[in-house]
């Protein structure tokens, strides 16, 4: 289960055969992840003068993705089981 895409947590169960759903925490890990990649990628941009504003999108964009993780957890399967 730990190398399936993240994609897959938000397909139904139903049409997922007889694979079970990504559990919340599961997918929580994996946004606390993006936000570090978010967080590194902001810190080279301060230090790198000709990619910075590149960095700076990626990162930003990365760090919404990380967001939207969070937000279709807390919407769709509620708080994690713990």
């Amino acid at each position: 289960m730990g190398d399936e895409p993240a994609a897959l947590a938000a397909v139904p169960a139903q049409s997922q055969g007889r694979r079970q759903p990504m559990d919340a925490y599961e997918i929580l890990k994996e946004a606390k992840k993006l936000h570090e990649v978010s967080e590194g990628l902001s810190q080279l941009a301060e230090h790198n003068d000709v990619l910075a504003e590149a960095l700076s999108i990626v990162s930003g964009n990365i760090r919404y993705s990380a967001t939207v993780l969070e937000v279709l957890v807390a919407v769709k399967l509620g708080p994690p089981q713990a």
